[in-house]
């Protein structure tokens, strides 16, 4: 084989992959957000960012595939991530000072005026907050110190820990923290 044909092959090889960089969000050296996504540049142009401190990004589950924002319907979570101050920061906020309603061995369910929530430890080790809405759960978790993981799903999806554990395998694979 000759050196021109391996030219053309690996050009052509290297063009199919998906080339992962950096998704630039601002700029301007000083980010509000200061933490690197690990996308391609297609993935990175469905992500919202206005320079604030807010990430928006929408993600069809389970593929993983980011998609253009629309409202959430069964196969689609939307991310917000935020860039919180660790020290700060308080987790377990909402139901400081609260007994459970009831509890398992994995899930503890707290009565917040007319909103249900339940706490869990995802299996990074961190305490998730998940509300039941109206016809949403919304979920928070933090990841490395820094960036809250504010997630929405439809009611469909009843296992919350599932849900988290899409969530964690997501974030670990785009976020550089």
């Amino acid at each position: 084989m000759n050196v021109r044909l391996l030219v053309v092959l690996a050009g052509l090889y290297a063009y199919s992959c998906p080339v992962l960089a950096e998704c630039v969000l601002s700029e301007t050296s000083q980010l509000e957000f200061p933490h690197k996504l690990n996308l391609s540049e297609e993935e990175c142009k469905f992500v919202e960012y206005n320079g604030s401190t807010v990430v928006t990004i929408s993600v069809e589950y389970p593929s993983m595939k980011i998609v253009k924002h629309r409202p959430v319907n069964d196969s689609l979570v939307t991310f917000r991530l935020v860039n919180v101050s660790s020290e700060s920061f308080d987790e377990d906020g909402a139901i400081r000072g609260m007994q459970p309603v009831s509890a398992t061995d994995h899930m503890q369910y707290f009565q917040i005026g007319r909103f249900d929530y339940y706490r869990f430890i995802s299996r990074d080790g961190r305490p998730v907050g998940v509300t039941n809405g109206a016809r949403m759960f919304n979920a928070r978790h933090l990841f490395g110190g820094s960036v809250e993981v504010r997630y929405s799903y439809t009611k469909t999806h009843t296992n919350l820990v599932e849900m988290d554990d899409f969530a964690v395998e997501f974030i670990n694979k785009i976020l550089e923290i």
